[in-house]
């Protein structure tokens, strides 16, 4: 039997129904958000690429723009697809999605859980490369300075990459996915399946690996609080401070590789 909201979770905005999404629900928001995505990145890649300057007869493909187009279309679509087809469709309001108030000492907490799980992250993205023999290197790199530096460039990537993503990637993975997958087979499965699919979303195994383990600290603190202000912070720091260290290297001219 589906259930759906009751006069209580009507009275009281915040408080969520007993299940929140259903199969239908996930499966609408998962195929409009990649649906969305194929519409906004295909036509923008094509294009760049017949826009694009020939040097012996092949175009020189503008990678800086395929990057932006790639990260605003996740966001976008991700957005999308969780506003449209949930939020709107099932009538819930911001904060039953998660968007509340937090303590002044989640805030806190969020800061320390940063450091923690980029240290983790990183020495689990360290041992996934030696254990594949893959080069040492920053996978995320050619996505995010492709071609070195440029204010326009650290601006766009740190708005797309270090803001945007974040809020639409916690929107889908932990607001639709982990609490979907709580409420019918208990945190430790949510957090599992949430902080997986969020990994493989990154494709790269040394990324996988640390997506995960972010995602394992993000799930922990959002089943604390039952918010998603805390682990978006985690989210905004971990990207935003990235991306501008990258930038911050390049633009001192130290090679990155």
């Amino acid at each position: 039997m589906e259930l759906t909201l009751d006069s209580n979770s009507v009275n009281n905005p915040a408080k969520p129904p007993a299940r929140t999404w259903n199969w239908k629900d996930v499966l609408l928001i998962t195929l409009s958000s990649i649906a969305f995505m194929l519409v906004l990145l295909v036509p923008a890649a094509a294009l760049l690429t017949y826009n694009a300057p020939l040097k012996n007869g092949a175009p020189q493909m503008n990678l800086l723009g395929l990057s932006i187009a790639a990260l605003a279309a996740e966001a976008v679509a991700l957005i999308a697809g969780v506003v449209l087809f949930g939020k709107l469709r099932r009538k819930y309001s911001w904060a039953q999605l998660g968007f509340k108030s937090v303590s002044l000492s989640w805030w806190l907490v969020a800061f320390v859980l940063t450091v923690a799980a980029a240290i983790i992250g990183g020495i689990a993205a360290v041992l996934v490369q030696l254990m594949l023999g893959l080069p040492q290197e920053n996978p995320q790199l050619e996505m995010l300075a492709p071609v070195g530096f440029s204010w326009p460039a650290a601006i766009a990537m740190t708005f797309l990459g270090g803001i945007a993503v974040p809020v639409a990637e916690e929107l889908f993975f932990r607001a639709v996915i982990h609490r979907w997958a709580s409420e019918r087979w208990g945190v430790v499965v949510g957090s599992l399946l949430g902080s997986f699919l969020f990994g493989l979303a990154h494709v790269s195994p040394p990324l996988i690996a640390f997506a995960f383990v972010m995602g394992l600290v993000i799930a922990f603190v959002y089943e604390r609080t039952q918010s998603l202000v805390p682990g978006l912070i985690i989210h905004i720091i971990n990207n935003t401070l990235k991306i501008m260290l990258i930038y911050a290297l390049l633009a001192f001219g130290v090679p990155l590789q």
